[in-house]
């Protein structure tokens, strides 16, 4: 048995590692783009990586989550295959009306849209293998997309080809040469994928059982990610290509904040999902420990945007990224204060109010939507960033108020 949790806790340090090399790798690739592309042409690519993100998001359907949460029971193959082929199935109908809207839009590059099956086969491989267990096939799967495509860019570097095709067409191949890679390290898994009509009619009857289970987890991820993305899409509408590309770019600078402190929030969360029904005061005292350890941390990662933050565009941008440099300090800081009100989505999950999180979640999106509007057109850019930072503060507050009244709630029908 100890040698059992000992193989367990091993296998999930280095799962643990591979997140945090696949990180790594899409960071360094995000920054050589930033670094060879213009910024003009960097907005447009970083704008067709966000909408095939919410696409991803609809075609996937919660089945990957569904697999992450079955997989501990274990279920049949042909359930998995069946689970395999809806979302193959569903990408490609994505896939044909994103194209469809984009050219009566007269958007170029539509191509681009392409690379959404792909794309989901490779999600549902990853959950798939972590679902069985297989934490370095998982791991490897979030690697592999993203260090062929490094390598590929790096081949348009030194041909000197660089430009939105180009790169473009190398993320449709890095996503297309992963597969048969993944195919190699894991074919039982892939197998899943192949499925004859008859069998998946047959077995239609469990993805209807899954799916209404899931699809309000969906609603809130899709809500969830508009409203984070949503800015993107606001400087699509009313900014410049050039104003899209630096803010891009700070937004990558600023994830790094975010990944660098996950595994100690998680484990934070972990922690404290243990108090759930202790008494309401070891709760909060809990809950508040939590909270300021995650913003002490946060706080001390962070420090070279408030204090150097030209310096830190200077070293992993190029000096026409300078131009709005005064705002990354304000971006740090909005995640900072939604830091400060705890993990409040996690704990709703935990004491059972999903509803209350996709409504709150409506709630920002809708509130910051309505700061767009009327923050954009008159301060530009800084709009959009005091847009996201007030949104998410809103959100955040709100969120703390309804874990305490929650709190409060189950108490009282628990006595």
């Amino acid at each position: 048995m100890a040698i059992e949790i000992i193989l367990k806790a091993k296998n999930i340090s280095i799962y643990s590692i591979l997140i945090y090399i696949s990180s790594a790798v899409a960071f360094a690739g995000q920054i050589i783009l930033a670094k060879v592309m213009s910024i003009e042409e960097y907005g447009y690519y970083r704008l067709f990586i966000e909408a095939q993100g919410l696409l991803l998001l609809v075609s996937l359907l919660g089945l990957d989550m569904a697999v992450m949460s079955l997989g501990k029971g274990g279920f049949s193959r042909r359930l998995k295959a069946v689970i395999s082929a809806t979302i193959v199935y569903f990408s490609f109908i994505i896939t044909i009306l994103a194209i469809f809207i984009t050219n009566l839009l007269s958007y170029s590059n539509t191509y681009f849209f392409l690379v959404l099956p792909l794309m989901a086969i490779i999600r549902i491989f990853a959950s798939f293998a972590l679902s069985q267990r297989k934490y370095l096939i998982s791991g490897l799967s979030n690697i592999v997309p993203g260090a062929v495509f490094i390598i590929l860019v790096l081949l348009i570097v030194f041909s000197n080809k660089v430009n939105l095709d180009t790169i473009m067409t190398s993320f449709i191949l890095s996503q297309l040469i992963a597969i048969p890679v993944l195919f190699f390290l894991d074919g039982q898994t892939i197998k899943n994928f192949f499925v004859s009509w008859s069998v998946y009619k047959q077995s239609i009857k469990g993805i209807k059982v899954i799916l209404n289970r899931y699809s309000f987890v969906v609603l809130a991820e899709c809500i969830g990610f508009l409203r984070r993305r949503a800015d993107i899409f606001i400087i699509a509408t009313f900014l410049t290509a050039k104003e899209l590309g630096i803010y891009s770019f700070y937004l990558v600078l600023v994830s790094v904040l975010t990944v660098l402190y996950r595994p100690l929030s998680k484990y934070l969360i972990q922690h404290l999902k243990a108090y759930k029904t202790a008494p309401k005061k070891e709760f909060y005292m809990m809950y508040f420990k939590v909270t300021m350890l995650l913003m002490t941390t946060f706080v001390c990662i962070s420090l070279p945007y408030f204090l150097l933050p030209d310096l830190l565009i200077r070293l992993v941008g190029k000096p026409e990224y300078l131009v709005y440099s005064n705002l990354l300090p304000i971006m740090a800081l909005g995640n900072l204060i939604n830091i400060s009100t705890g993990p409040w989505q996690e704990m709703l999950m935990v004491l059972g109010f999903p509803k209350m999180d996709f409504q709150i979640r409506v709630i920002g999106l809708v509130f910051g939507v309505i700061l767009y509007l009327l923050l954009v057109p008159i301060y530009g850019l800084l709009g959009v960033v005091l847009g996201q930072v007030v949104s998410a503060i809103f959100m955040s507050i709100l969120g703390m108020l309804k874990v305490i009244a929650v709190k409060n709630k189950s108490l009282i029908i628990k006595a």
